[in-house]
Order: C-alpha cells, then structure tokens, then sequence
C-alpha cells in the first residue's frame, strides 16, 4: 500500500451542539448532531489520497460545544471502556502501513502496545495532563502534534522529534527547544473548529510523503482553514 495511514486511538460518540452564541443563565438555541468522532475526525475531508484504515481501543462518550462567533469549542468526556492497545494489532500495523498516526495519546490508559511500532509514526494530545511518562514514545515518534495553548507543558524537556504547535492564528515548530519556523494567519471568525486538529495532522501527514517539514506544516495550514470554510459553506447550504 503507498501513502497508506493506519489511525490508532478510542472511539468516540460525539454529541455536539451548535450555538451562534452562549448566553450564560439564559436559554440557547442550538443544533444538535450525533456522530463519530476522535479519528473518524480524519474522514471529514473527503479529498485526502491518503489510504486510511481505523483500529479501535476503547470507547469514549464526548458532549461539544461549538461556539460559532468565538470559533471555540468546549467538550466533555466519559469513558465507557478503557483501552489496552495490542501488540499483535501493532505488529500487524508495521507491516501493512506507511504511517501510523497516534490520536489522544494522553487518552489511552494502556498504550504499552505501542512499544511495538517501528513504522514512521505521529502523535497527538488532547489534555494538560503532564507529559513526562510520554517522552519515550515522542522522542521516538517522526513528529508530536499539538495546541500551542499547551506549549507550557513542553517547557522541561529537549525531545529529539519535532513539536508542531498549531492553533487558529499559526504554526509553531520546535526542535531540541529551540524554535525553527513560526508561520502565523489571520483567524477566522464563525468557523466550526470541532476536529480540526486532527484534519491538520492528516494534511500534513499526506504532504510529508512528498514535502519537507516546514513546507508540510505550512501547507496543513493553510488546507485545513480551507476545508473548514467548505465545511461552513455546507452547514449554511
């Protein structure tokens, strides 16, 4: 398989409400949608040439709030069954895939598993929890993704891979501390961002099979705000 991606992480069960605005101690008009979310996040972009496949450990129920003036979203979790990542799903995964993509590292209470990856592979994170038990499996990893809202977290540790810091006014990437490109834009107002971390991490994993890490980075930037642009043009349709 070329450029084939194997997504690793829970499945989610999103619920997510849509509000313009939240009025706090007062009634809110929303939109309610039921859907999957986590690395079925990956397939809201319908253009990747990506070759994506999904293993599930463990399951996670997640209520959103999406703010669409603020273009903010809020959420709140609750496991429904822990996670035990396998060796042997793992194993299998090295030898069927391209790349590997980790989402929620932070989210897996059992990810011994992983342990096991020798194809290229990426992480995520979706907490503040702390991440001194991870610089393992990140300094092994091709590269970290996170919100630069969380860049603190990283504040005690030299990692060998790079840390792409991403959020709605730039990218950011670090590489033994020290920062080796910064590109920034213009944020855009009234978008739903729900997921768009995880459509970042896979436009950039496409573009590095053929670009180099700056120009990857940068790329998924600006791919990412499109699609989200298309995304509110279909919402309003």
């Amino acid at each position: 398989m070329m450029n084939s991606l194997a997504l690793i992480g829970k499945k989610y069960i999103d619920t997510i409400l849509n509000v313009n605005t939240i009025l706090f101690n007062e009634t809110n008009n929303c939109s309610l949608v039921k859907r999957n979310g986590g690395i079925y996040n990956f397939f809201d972009i319908q253009d990747y040439e990506l070759k994506i496949k999904t293993f599930e450990f463990g399951k996670k129920e997640a209520f959103i709030i999406n703010e669409g003036n603020t273009s903010s979203r809020t959420s709140f979790v609750k496991t429904i069954e822990s996670s035990r990542v396998s060796s042997v799903e793992i194993k299998n995964i090295n030898n069927l895939f391209d790349w590997a993509h980790v989402c929620y590292l932070d989210d897996l209470e059992d990810y011994d598993g992983l342990n096991e990856l020798s194809c290229p592979f990426s992480i995520d994170f979706c907490t503040n929890k702390d991440r001194t038990q991870y610089i393992e499996l990140m300094n092994k990893s091709e590269i970290i993704f996170d919100s630069r809202e969380r860049k603190r977290l990283y504040d005690n540790y030299i990692l060998n891979s790079p840390l792409l810091l991403h959020d709605e006014k730039g990218i950011e990437i670090i590489v033994k501390g020290k920062i080796v490109y910064k590109d920034k834009m213009k944020p855009v107002q009234n978008l739903n961002v729900n997921g768009a971390g995880d459509i970042y991490a896979g436009f950039f994993i496409q573009n590095y099979f053929k670009k180099d890490l700056k120009d990857s980075a940068q790329c998924a930037m600006l791919e990412t705000t499109r699609a989200l642009l298309k995304r509110k043009n279909n919402e309003e349709v």
